[in-house]
């Protein structure tokens, strides 16, 4: 396993963590932990470039572990109230229509 692919793994471990601190109402805490995946994402990106191996999957799971952690705690704060429901459809819908744009504009 490159290392570009473990910092990968480490939001979507860090998904339920963050999702858990805000419904424990520990917002700062929260905040830390988004911010560590958050810099796992540049992490990742700067050792998948400086890496001399490539990998088909590369992309993809990172892209998916991005939607998993900024979906995931945009989920966990409309549930609290504390962002509105519009704004997470919006942005689901997104995530999910331009793949699908891009498909068949192929």
């Amino acid at each position: 396993m490159r290392t570009a692919d473990i910092l990968t793994a480490l939001r979507f471990a860090l998904t339920p963590v963050v999702m858990w601190l805000v419904f424990s109402d520990q917002a700062v805490a929260a905040l830390c932990v988004f911010a560590i995946g958050s810099l796992s994402d540049v992490l990742d990106g700067l050792c998948a470039r400086r890496g001399t191996k490539e990998s088909l999957y590369g992309p993809t799971f990172d892209g998916l572990a991005d939607f998993t952690l900024i979906y995931g705690t945009t989920l966990a704060l409309s549930i609290r109230g504390e962002a509105f429901w519009l704004m997470v459809v919006a942005l689901v819908s997104i995530a999910y229509l331009i793949p699908v744009i891009s498909i068949i504009s192929r």
